[in-house]
């Protein structure tokens, strides 16, 4: 209950401020990706645009999208559907590393059982498609 305000705070407050922002909000980002409740990790997960302008590569990459990814194995499809479309906006800013894991977990989505998840998941290969190199 107490995510969405405080990335709220954080995000009027320390907008402007990257510095700041990153030395407040990646440690609690951290530590919040590490509590197994799907509700603080929905409010995480909604708020990844913000993490993206905010943080730099590296930290987005260790802090954000290394303990994001198990949300595309969770046994919830909205946790799924979810950690897919928001990972959209971390892909210009991933290490060819994560993104070759990420190409594995696409590849993975688009056998999930859940119909609207193989949809999003061909969509979302579309639009990334250009940040991908060939393998």
């Amino acid at each position: 209950a107490i995510v969405p305000p405080l990335f709220q705070i954080a995000e009027k407050h320390l907008r402007d401020d990257k510095a700041e922002f990153k030395k407040i909000i990646t440690p609690i980002i951290e530590l919040l990706f590490t509590v197994n409740d799907r509700g603080i990790r929905g409010a995480l997960l909604s708020r990844t645009s913000l993490f993206a302008a905010q943080l730099d590569d590296p930290a987005l990459n260790k802090s954000v999208f290394e303990p994001m990814c198990s949300g595309f194995t969770d046994s919830s499809g909205p946790l799924r559907e979810l950690t897919l479309k928001s990972s959209i906006s971390l892909v210009p800013h991933l290490t060819p590393a994560n993104l070759e894991k990420l190409t594995r977990y696409l590849v993975r989505l688009q056998g999930d059982p859940d119909a609207s998840i193989r949809t999003n998941t061909v969509i979302f290969i579309g639009k990334i498609a250009p940040n991908l190199s060939e393998m």
